[in-house]
């Protein structure tokens, strides 16, 4: 049996959206690291996944694969639902954050991203890095986009190199170097989603 990460680390776990889990940590008790907790429960998560495409392997037609979103900050916390069907949960714009960030998971091709509230409360030995600015439906502003990255992917090369690519692009004039060196990047890590997406 798998346990829910979400409740091990202390998450409610609000909903289920189709395929979808919907949570959240810091309500009904405030927690002064709630951010640490859904970023580790995240992290538990990208765990369970390698081992259960390891176990399944033999009957799985591809690999099983998820998509997660963290978003901190304020929400209203409360019954959503009504008097027929109680329904506790969170409303507000980090919420709507939060799902737009999950969705970005596909088209960069990672298992975790965040936005730089989240990130900016984690410790360093959770493995991060800045993905790039990025636009966001329904939002007025860009954001900061982060990948929580897993055991296996927290290579200290690939981040600095890919930090060092980024800040070639942000000038907004070097484009050239910056494909060079985002090119440089694929031929030595051929599967990393954000490098291929520069």
């Amino acid at each position: 049996t798998q346990r829910c990460e979400v409740l091990y680390t202390d998450g409610v776990l609000v909903d289920y959206v189709g395929d979808e889990m919907f949570a959240m940590w810091g309500a009904p008790d405030k927690s002064p690291d709630l951010a640490f907790r859904a970023a580790y429960a995240a992290k538990r998560m990208m765990r369970s996944r390698a081992k259960l495409n390891d176990r399944f392997a033999s009957i799985l037609p591809s690999p099983f694969d998820f998509g997660i979103g963290l978003c901190t900050g304020e929400v209203w916390v409360g019954n959503t639902g009504s008097k027929q069907k109680f329904k506790y949960g969170p409303m507000g714009q980090t919420v709507n954050m939060g799902s737009r960030v999950q969705g970005l998971t596909k088209q960069w091709g990672v298992a975790a991203l965040m936005d730089k509230a989240t990130a900016s409360f984690l410790p360093s030995d959770l493995r991060r890095r800045r993905l790039s600015k990025v636009s966001v439906v329904g939002m007025d502003k860009a954001i900061d986009l982060y990948e929580l990255m897993s055991d296996e992917q927290a290579d200290g090369e690939l981040i600095q190199r890919y930090e060092e690519a980024l800040a070639i692009f942000e000038t907004g004039q070097r484009f050239r170097e910056a494909v060079k060196a985002f090119g440089e990047l694929i031929q030595k890590y051929p599967n990393d989603g954000p490098s291929m997406v520069m």
